[in-house]
C-alpha cells in the first residue's frame, strides 16, 4: 500500500470483495473478447473465400460488416485491460503477508474462483455473419413463367 493509493480508505474485507467482483467482470469480459474474435476471424474467412461474390453480398456492406466486428474486438479488448488493471491495483493495494503468493498468480486463482455472471445455460444464437447475410445475399428472382393462353375453340 503506497500514499497514493487510491483504495487506501477501504478495509481488506471490502477490497476483497470488491476484486472477487472485478474478477468475475474479467472473466466475463475474457470471454466476450474471445466470442468477438472468433465473429471477426468468421467473416474475414467469408472475404478471404469469395463466397460473398457468389451471394451477391455487395463489398461495401461486407467490409462494414467486418468494420464493425473489427470495433467490437478493439473494444472488449480494452474493457478487459482496463478491469485487469483495476484488479491489480486491487491486489497491490491488499496487506501483504510474507506468505502471500506473487500478483500474477492472486490474480490467475482468484479468476478462476470467480462465478460467471452469466448463470443461464448459452443459447445458440447465429453468429454476426449469419444474421448479417439473411438480409445482403441478394436472391435472384425465379424466372416467372407466362401465363398460357387458351386457345380460342370454337365450335
Amino acid at each position: 500500500m503506497t500514499g497514493t493509493d487510491p483504495f487506501a480508505t477501504w478495509s481488506e474485507d471490502y477490497k476483497e470483495t470488491q476484486a472477487l467482483h472485478t474478477a468475475q467482470l474479467v472473466r466475463n469480459f475474457k470471454q466476450s473478447e474471445q466470442k468477438a474474435a472468433r465473429n471477426l476471424k468468421e467473416a474475414h474467412d467469408y472475404y478471404k473465400s469469395e463466397q460473398w461474390k457468389a451471394d451477391g453480398v455487395e463489398i461495401e456492406t461486407l467490409d462494414r460488416l467486418i468494420n464493425d466486428l473489427q470495433q467490437q474486438a478493439d473494444t472488449t479488448r480494452s474493457v478487459r485491460t482496463q478491469a485487469e488493471t483495476r484488479l491489480d491495483d486491487l491486489l497491490r493495494s491488499q496487506r501483504m503477508m510474507p506468505s502471500t503468493p506473487p500478483l500474477a498468480e492472486r490474480r490467475g486463482v482468484l479468476i478462476r474462483r470467480a462465478p460467471p455472471l452469466d448463470t443461464q445455460p448459452q443459447s445458440v444464437e447465429p453468429t454476426p455473419l449469419e444474421l448479417f447475410l439473411q438480409t445482403a445475399r441478394k436472391v435472384e428472382p425465379a424466372m416467372k413463367k407466362s401465363p398460357k393462353r387458351k386457345k380460342n375453340l370454337s365450335l
